[in-house]
């Protein structure tokens, strides 16, 4: 009898320690399960890999200078090409395609290593076409594509989607590389705020089938009046990157962008010296003067790479190197400055304009 309480007793001991494992291994899987729910639902609770501001404009940039050669090809059912490809030719950034996300180390799509490979694979680059989503066989970035490219983000996130990776903030605290975000609508980079504080300069993938706005990535200007519309009517949120590193870049913009149009051209007095810089391939400076008869213009310093076109109305006249020059021209005269070829290395360039 005694034997048999004993064993009893033993019994009950083992019970207990199970019952209490069994409670634990279910608290444990409760905890579990109640973590991964969590994270299904606040996806903003996702960790994300850090990044400084200066790696993501490298590599923005990096994908608006790209430059890659077109041979050309039929496009393909349910895609509608970027304005320019009308014919084979070398051109500058990754074109505008609804869905992709092909950058220059990467893409969304399996076995495909980068937009290179892509073309490589006879991919057709670019798709404008926004109503039918991603059309398998074309490549390229659409907003939210670059955006993640430029974050180095290797899943596909849309508009939607960018609070996953982004967190809201102030206008106040707004720096360069943050983004600008409307879901559903369209996302771009901020790069900074023009020296007249007139507008802002932003780094983006956009299209909406017009030659101006050029069909792939791209620096871009908004006026200060369409910055706020996006954000007080159009619902843009100015959002930070959650693994961001760093407060500033080193972009060695010149004091004058975004004057990369007559319209935005920078006006210059006589006697003014004008220091300015190309920043990227398809940086343009325009200047212009009014009533600039008897004038000469005395330019300082211009890369190799670089020319000046002085023009009005009726003629022009193109200079590539160091000098004194007559300008022989009268009323409202342009002065652009470009790049001949695509080398970066030397950016600056100045000049003054005199009378004779």
């Amino acid at each position: 009898m005694r034997g048999y309480k004993r064993v009893r007793r033993k019994k009950g001991v083992i019970n207990l320690i199970l019952l209490y494992v069994g409670i634990l291994i279910g608290l444990y899987l409760l905890a579990l399960i109640i973590t991964v729910t969590l994270n299904f639902l606040n996806p903003t609770s996702l960790k994300v890999k850090t990044i400084t501001r200066q790696e993501v404009f490298d590599r923005a940039i990096s994908m608006i200078n790209y430059t890659w050669e077109y041979k050309k090809i039929d496009a393909i059912e349910g895609v509608t090409p970027p304005y320019y490809l009308n014919e084979s030719g070398k051109f500058i950034g990754i074109p505008y395609c609804y869905g992709g996300q092909f950058s220059l180390d990467h893409s969304n799509v399996e076995g495909i290593g980068s937009f290179q490979d892509a073309l490589n694979k006879n991919y057709y680059p670019g798709n404008i076409n926004t109503k039918n989503g991603y059309v398998k066989g074309s490549a390229g970035v659409d907003c939210s594509g670059f955006v993640a490219s430029a974050f180095n983000i290797k899943e596909r996130i849309s508009t939607s989607t960018m609070d996953k990776y982004f967190g809201n903030i102030s206008l106040k605290k707004i720096k360069p590389m943050d983004i600008i975000n409307s879901k559903g609508r369209h996302v771009y980079i901020y790069l900074g705020t023009t020296k007249d504080e007139k507008g802002i300069i932003i780094l983006e993938s956009t299209s909406n089938g017009l030659k101006k706005y050029k069909d792939k990535t791209v620096v871009n200007y908004k006026t200060m009046k369409e910055f706020k519309k996006d954000l007080n009517e159009r619902n843009y949120s100015i959002m930070r990157y959650k693994g961001i590193r760093g407060n500033d870049i080193n972009n060695k913009f010149d004091s004058y962008e975004f004057n990369n149009n007559e319209r935005n051209a920078k006006i210059i007095e006589n006697n003014q010296e004008i220091t300015g810089s190309i920043d990227y391939l398809e940086d343009i400076d325009y200047y212009n003067m009014n009533n600039i008869d008897n004038k000469f213009i005395n330019v300082s310093s211009l890369q190799i790479s670089q020319k000046i076109t002085i023009y009005n109305n009726e003629k022009s006249f193109t200079i590539d190197k160091k000098g004194k020059y007559e300008i022989d021209l009268k009323g409202k005269v342009y002065i652009k400055v470009e790049l001949k070829g695509n080398n970066l290395k030397e950016k600056s360039y100045s000049f003054e304009i005199f009378n004779k």
